[in-house]
């Protein structure tokens, strides 16, 4: 009987360390209250700081990791608080630095989904990842994942800002940058997809004609060109799409892949007008405006404009960053093994109710076994 205890004991723990897949992605959080974060989180919770990090061991004490508002005007607009056992340890945050942040944690929850297959375990860590009323988490990643790697980054920025460290964090901007376009790889293909509309030109104050606008990106990024008509004409919209789609979509794909501008969730309107000089004509809180020529209407031209641009946080393309045909190829990559993934974690869920059915059968034969043994005794 001892050794049968023994081998269930052994096969349960067995059990209990198994998981589906390698923890690519991070799981959405069903704490989206603020007022539950703040009981949840307790001492480490900051209600002003948009953008934070979480870490909750099992048996040692919390810590957290966030970008807080400067209450000095006369300081960085913004500061990096690491939060420890009720102690606060604060650093300037300069611009390039938040946007990466805010960048890599905003993406990363995006990217999160519900696993068919979860995880389980006795102890471990529970990591979590919160903007706005946006939360994902993950427990104890694997070793090597994008899980790991991302929870790996945010620590090191939170002992390089408890150590009072800025060059520590800069020194991260590579790396940063390199697994933010990896979360922004599990954004499904279908946003670079072309839709038109009728639209007017904004970046007029007189009453400007009907404009017709090809958009990308759901709507936050729009093309808009010169109606030759006065009616909207879906027929003038596809020649539009025939003409310009290609480039369209090459220059959708670099503002998002490899700039920051919508990772703040901003709009950004190009006005195609004929004989226009190449400028951004306005830089709001929440919306770009640029006008450009239509020989201007290529991946090339629009990043070297916005590159020389100050204020939009944007450097030129390097090896280092990557091309944006080959992180395209690499989001398609993404989608098409998104179902060798699925069936491999439905083999892991069939696997562990294979182990537990084993189980309940042992256990079921060693309870038998030892009511035999008692009958025998007694009889």
């Amino acid at each position: 009987m001892t050794k049968r205890a023994f081998i269930l004991t052994t096969l349960l723990c067995l059990m209990a360390g198994l998981s589906s897949w390698a923890q690519d992605q991070l799981k959405p959080c069903d704490i989206t209250n603020s007022d539950q974060l703040v009981r949840f989180y307790a001492d480490t919770f900051d209600p002003d700081a948009a953008y934070q990090y979480f870490v909750t061991p099992s048996f040692e004490p919390a810590y957290a990791l966030c970008i807080s508002p400067q209450p000095s005007p006369e300081q960085s607009q913004w500061i990096l608080v690491a939060r420890s056992e009720g102690k606060n340890y604060k650093i300037p945050c300069d611009a390039a630095t938040k946007s990466r942040i805010r960048s890599l944690l905003h993406w990363s929850v995006l990217a999160s989904v519900y696993p068919i297959h979860d995880r389980m375990g006795c102890d471990g860590t529970v990591y979590s990842f919160c903007y706005d009323r946006n939360q994902a988490c993950v427990w104890s990643p694997d070793k090597g994942s994008n899980c790991w790697k991302l929870v790996q980054t945010f620590d090191q920025i939170y002992h390089a800002t408890k150590k009072n460290d800025p060059a520590a964090i800069r020194k991260l901007w590579p790396g940063i940058d390199s697994l933010t376009r990896v979360f922004k790889s599990f954004q499904p293909d279908r946003l670079f997809d072309i839709r038109y509309r009728e639209s007017f030109d904004l970046t007029s104050s007189d009453n400007s004609p009907s404009q017709i606008s090809l958009t990308t990106f759901d709507g936050l990024i729009d093309f808009a060109f010169p109606n030759p008509q006065e009616d909207y004409s879906k027929d003038i919209a596809k020649q539009l799409v025939e003409k310009y789609g290609t480039a369209i979509k090459e220059v959708s794909r670099w503002i998002f892949y490899d700039t920051p501008l919508l990772d703040g969730e901003k709009d950004i309107f190009f006005s195609i007008k004929k004989g226009a000089t190449n400028k951004v004509v306005k830089n709001e809180e929440y919306a770009i405006y640029i006008t450009i020529n239509e020989q201007s209407l290529n991946k090339r031209a629009i990043e070297q404009l916005l590159c020389e641009t100050p204020g939009l946080g944007i450097s030129p393309s390097t090896a280092q960053q990557g091309d944006t045909a080959l992180l395209a190829s690499t989001a398609l990559s993404t989608q098409s093994t998104a179902p060798s993934l699925v069936n491999g974690s439905k083999q892991a869920a069939l696997l562990s109710w294979g182990l537990l059915a084993m189980l309940s059968g042992l256990a079921i034969l060693s309870l038998l076994t030892a009511w035999k043994q008692c009958h025998n005794r007694v009889s």
